[in-house]
């Protein structure tokens, strides 16, 4: 879904106080520098908390939030926002520059957050509301926001099954005349491919996802983007085309993986300016304790023996926090080295799971051939076919197969087939069974493996590969 981005700094004074770090923040936010704005926007939030300031603080808590969102951690986005108590900001003056669209952000993330993580489509669409009712009062001539909030509702009407007004949504989103950002028309392209598609519009779909992909690119929708080419290869796949489908497929591993990495680059730089912050307070707290020194040394000099005593205290007492101190700043460069080596494990992680992609992608070629020849090939291929799938989760079916002796070479296919990511569609063509014999299929393998009705079969499959590894 669309969060839109907008410019909306400030001038501050010269103060250090929390109005001063968030309009620093803003400034970097606008800047696209987002680590320091990150860092100056924690910056701002504590010391808001610490002055009692609920208005720096709120506003300081939801550009967090956005930017948590931004570097792929919703969770952590979430949770800001749980905790935060609303807080209407006065924000109508009509100089577009001195905006910062806090409250707008506060409804519509949490409407995201409740659509995508609580899957409350209820709830998240009561929250889309209150955000364009605050567009439309507090920014009747910013259209943009109305739009881009009007396409995210469009997007939890489709999910809930109202296609009818989410249709009306979409309809007017399009034929409104066309504004100069154009992140919302990227999302009403997005929500019209998988109206079509849920109503068995293939054609429609594709090309609409298609068509789509220029606005993903020019206003960096890249989450909109790896869906829409999951789509395009998966309809490629259903027409057997086999050109698209590794063009389609090749281009989403490489945008996930791309995104994957910038998160994983985030998160560390995110972890580097809080530890930042850290020793600059530690600094602060090192100044005092001089300050406190000089006192002391000058006590000395004035009061004789009772400077002497209040000074060789106050030495001692400066050991040990220099000793805490020092202990501090090794156990932040071993946590440093930790960061580091992780990195290190992450990308060997990465290098194995394309390894394994390029096995995968070949299995799934070989099980397209083999969908090809008439019913007397079909065997042969077959067997290749589940030659190949045991080479590539031997792991998996070795620790199967010594749980659970039970299993037949039947369910042994039948989990490979899952581990592959196949529909049902696809598996029923493959072994050329109906529906009903797949799903009795699917009971007895259920019952072998001792799984609960609730028990998610692929997540119990995940749970074996990563106890055999």
């Amino acid at each position: 879904m669309a969060v839109l981005p907008c410019s909306c700094s400030r001038n501050s004074g010269n103060k250090n106080t929390a109005t001063n770090l968030f309009e620093q923040g803003m400034r970097q936010f606008d800047a696209d520098s987002l680590v320091e704005a990150f860092n100056s926007f924690l910056m701002a939030k504590t010391l808001a908390a610490e002055n009692n300031s609920p208005n720096d603080e709120f506003e300081a808590s939801v550009y967090l939030a956005l930017l948590y969102e931004y570097m792929g951690h919703s969770d952590s986005a979430y949770l800001q926002l749980k905790r935060l108590p609303y807080i209407e900001i006065e924000d109508s003056n009509p100089n577009i520059q001195e905006r910062h669209y806090s409250n707008q952000y506060y409804w519509r993330l949490m409407g995201l957050y409740s659509y995508k993580i609580d899957n409350n489509c209820e709830q998240a669409l009561q929250f889309y509301d209150k955000a364009i009712d605050l567009s439309t009062r507090l920014y009747p001539n910013d259209t943009i926001f109305v739009y881009t909030d009007l396409a995210n509702k469009a997007d939890i009407l489709r999910a809930q099954g109202n296609h009818k007004q989410a249709w009306e949504i979409i309809d007017f989103l399009e034929n409104a005349p066309l504004l100069q950002y154009g992140m919302y028309r990227s999302q009403a392209h997005y929500v019209r491919g998988w109206l079509l598609y849920e109503q068995g519009d293939l054609d429609g779909a594709y090309q609409a996802w298609e068509e789509d992909e220029k606005y993903c690119e020019l206003n960096n929708m890249y989450e909109n983007q790896i869906v829409e080419l999951s789509m395009l290869a998966h309809i490629d796949s259903l027409r057997r085309d086999i050109d698209n489908y590794f063009v389609h497929n090749s281009r989403y591993h490489q945008l996930y993986q791309q995104l994957r990495g910038t998160e994983t680059n985030y998160h560390i730089a995110m972890v580097q300016e809080q530890n930042k912050l850290f020793l600059e307070r530690q600094a602060h707290l090192r100044q005092r304790t001089i300050f406190w020194l000089s006192a002391a040394l000058l006590c000395i000099v004035i009061l004789a023996l009772l400077g002497l005593i209040y000074y060789l205290r106050k030495s001692a007492q400066t050991r040990h926090r220099l000793a805490s101190l020092e202990k501090e700043q090794l156990d932040s460069k071993i946590e440093r080295q930790r960061l580091e080596h992780e990195l290190m494990e992450l990308r060997m992680r990465q290098s194995q799971e394309e390894l394994d992609r390029a096995n995968k992608d070949n299995i799934a070629l070989s099980l397209q051939i083999a969908e090809m020849p008439e019913d007397g090939e079909r065997d042969k291929y077959l067997q290749a076919f589940e030659q190949q799938l045991r080479k590539t989760e031997s792991a998996l079916f070795r620790t199967l197969m010594e749980r659970y002796p039970q299993l037949t070479q039947n369910d042994l296919r039948l989990i490979g087939m899952l581990q592959l990511g196949m529909t049902a569609q696809e598996i029923r063509s493959l072994l050329n069974i109906t529906p009903d014999s797949l799903k009795k299929n699917r009971y007895r393998l259920r019952k072998k493996l001792g799984l609960a009705t609730e028990q998610n079969l692929e997540e119990f499959f995940k749970s074996i590969k990563s106890t055999s590894n």
